[in-house]
């Protein structure tokens, strides 16, 4: 059993932890993850594209992985994104970029909640929607627990412990890889007002008792919903 728990301890740009954490930029231009405070957050400015923050974590993670980790959200900005990311069976390198990612946006505008469950193809140039769940009960605040899995090929998604998004990966085209965190900024939001305060990851099931699932509503929000030709 693989697992990692931190609280973000100390400054470090980019983050490290003694070694437990790395970034190779990919062909896909993502930008590192640092921290300071206690708090973990992206860099960039939100003008690159999707040029997400992420850190993923050395080692070895069996295919079945579990994280959670508390929000830090100091200052939304309304009508612009500022997601907070769990990835999942990820491999990154200076010329691929793959795996799964969950994102969490912290933007508190009513009706603009959501969470995107998707894929990057093994170029790292194409994000992949695979579910996209859209209203006022998937804002993410200040304080609030985000998890998801996967286990097998059915990918879950949970806010404070309740299940708000679940899909099927048929085409389980991501066997293995590493777990990790990840943000995105666009617009006026700021990467340093959002991150994340601690961080659990692991590759057994989850022991956590969490509620049953809600009603999913599936919507093509005008949203961050495709990401073709980064």
């Amino acid at each position: 059993m693989a697992s990692y728990t931190t609280t973000f301890d100390g400054t470090e740009d980019p983050l490290y932890e003694n070694g437990n954490w790395y970034f190779t930029p990919p062909v896909s231009g993502s930008k590192k993850v640092v921290k300071s405070a206690g708090v973990a957050k992206g860099s960039q400015i939100g003008g690159g594209g999707y040029d997400d923050s992420l850190a993923h974590l050395a080692g070895t993670f069996g295919p079945t992985q579990y994280s959670q980790a508390v929000v830090s959200c100091s200052a939304p900005v309304a009508a612009q994104y500022h997601e907070v990311s769990l990835l999942f069976r990820q491999f990154v390198s200076a010329s691929e970029y793959y795996g799964y990612q969950i994102n969490y946006n912290t933007m508190n505008t009513t009706g603009l909640g959501y969470i995107s469950i998707g894929s990057w193809n093994p170029f790292g140039r194409e994000w992949i929607l695979l579910n996209q769940v859209v209203g006022d009960q998937y804002i993410v605040n200040n304080g609030d627990s985000i998890s998801g899995s996967i286990s097998g090929n059915v990918i879950t998604a949970y806010i404070n412990g309740v299940q708000r998004a679940q899909i099927t990966d048929n085409t389980s085209l991501f066997a293995t890889g590493s777990p990790g965190i990840g943000f995105y900024v666009e617009g006026a939001a700021s990467a340093s007002n959002y991150g994340l305060t601690s961080f659990y990851t692991t590759d057994t099931e989850s022991t956590v008792t969490l509620s049953p699932p809600q009603t999913m509503i599936l919507r093509n929000a005008t949203l961050r919903n495709c990401r073709i030709g980064v």
